[in-house]
């Protein structure tokens, strides 16, 4: 029907012999993609049924966490990284009166110091050598009437923190290039690793801006204060991974999670997800056994608490 068709393929080898796969897309289906409102591509997916946990202290802060998400104000999350600032950050605006609009999580380390103002404000057409000819929405624009997320607070520039305090405070700002005040309706959720108020006392944070996100202050907890709940996460996680492994079963780990449960997890719950992911590999693609899976581990961890090395740099 003269329909214009994208048409893309790849060759694979088995046998000896050569299979052609290809793919036949139709160009209008495309452009509905490409054009699709961002919202649809910003929202939370984490609610409180994704935080495991028995631990009776994280349990209070994840109830601590979900009274605050009834409130308006702005909220920072401290803790080290791996705790899960954002699995909780995402959960309490799925429990908000924002929940129908967009969750936009902004990583201040992430990003280049002078591409972080046009990142978060905006920008005009022509604003600066290779900027996009009509322009750009920030994060903050972006996040309109929903929740802006934004990671690693503590290394937004001293320099941008006073722009960043006016938006706290007056909810508008002007794009980079820009003469006119932006108005956005937000919530701020902001997360930090390093302690702010040591910073603000080194004079690399400023006061006003740190009392001003720290309306309503959550603290994670490490893993190795709740010891049992790496059991039961790793066990969360190797489900996952064995879903593609039909042949084995949680039992056949059991002893390797009995002994990784003692660690310490300096890395968290992201750490322990790597392990688990390279304790598959190890055991059901190299077959090692279980005791050369973790004499691997064990020398990991006792690097880890040699004081020898405690204060070596890389």
């Amino acid at each position: 029907n003269k329909e214009q068709i994208l048409v893309t393929f790849s060759v694979t080898e088995r046998d000896k012999q050569k299979f052609y796969l290809f793919i036949f897309r139709r160009l209008t289906n495309i452009e509905k993609l490409v054009k699709a409102p961002l919202e649809n591509k910003n929202k939370a997916k984490y609610t409180w049924n994704n935080i495991i946990t028995s631990n009776k202290k994280f349990k209070e802060i994840i109830e601590i966490a979900k009274i605050y998400s009834q409130t308006d104000e702005n909220i920072l999350i401290t803790g080290e990284s791996g705790t899960g600032k954002e699995l909780i950050a995402q959960s309490i605006h799925n429990e908000s009166y924002r929940r129908n609009f967009s969750f936009i999580a902004f990583n201040c380390a992430n990003i280049a110091e002078t591409l972080i103002e046009s990142e978060l404000f905006g920008y005009e057409e022509g604003a600066f050598t290779g900027a996009n000819k009509k322009g750009k929405k920030g994060v903050f624009e972006l996040a309109d009437n929903g929740t802006i997320f934004l990671d690693e607070i503590s290394e937004i520039p001293y320099h941008l923190q006073s722009k960043f305090l006016r938006v706290l405070e007056e909810k508008s700002f002007r794009r980079v290039g820009g003469e006119e005040n932006i108005y956005v309706n937000i919530r701020v959720i902001a997360a930090s690793n390093k302690d702010l108020k040591k910073m603000v006392t080194e004079e690399k944070f400023r006061e006003d801006l740190y009392y001003r996100l720290n309306v309503l202050e959550i603290k994670t907890t490490p893993l190795r204060e709740r010891k049992h709940d790496i059991l039961l996460i790793s066990e969360f996680f190797l489900k996952k991974e064995l879903l593609n492994y039909p042949e084995y079963s949680i039992d056949d780990f059991k002893n390797i999670l009995d002994e990784i449960s003692k660690f310490n997890f300096d890395g968290n719950v992201r750490e322990l997800k790597n392990l688990l992911k390279r304790i598959v590999v190890l055991k059901i693609m190299l077959k090692l056994s279980d005791n050369k899976i973790l004499e691997q581990f064990k020398i990991k961890e006792n690097l880890k608490i040699n004081p020898e090395f405690s204060n070596m740099t890389l």
